[in-house]
């Protein structure tokens, strides 16, 4: 993973990181934008108990967050409910 990477580079102030596509990363959670439509419309309960079950039971999601590269959410809005939920300050995101 390139957390260190990602790290170092906000440290030093970088804002103009490149993320590869298909590259797990590790991406702090409050990072992470929410689009208005993702807010408007909460998932369904039955659909969060199956993610936060699989999650429960594997110790980690089916699939990670997607996200656009200036870091807002097009796919995984559960996934990022959830890691909330569970108080996850990292969680892998693809691109």
């Amino acid at each position: 993973m390139k957390l260190f990477t990602l790290l170092k580079n906000k440290i030093k102030g970088a804002c103009d990181i490149h993320y590869e596509p298909g590259t797990i990363y590790n991406i702090n959670i409050e990072d992470i934008k929410i689009p208005e439509d993702f807010e408007k419309t909460p998932p369904r309960k039955a659909k969060m108990d199956r993610k936060r079950r699989y999650y429960n039971e594997h110790g980690q999601f089916d699939k990670p967050i997607v996200l656009k590269q200036n870091l807002e959410l097009t796919d995984g809005y559960i996934g990022y409910l959830l890691s909330k939920e569970f108080g996850l300050r990292y969680v892998e995101c693809c691109f």
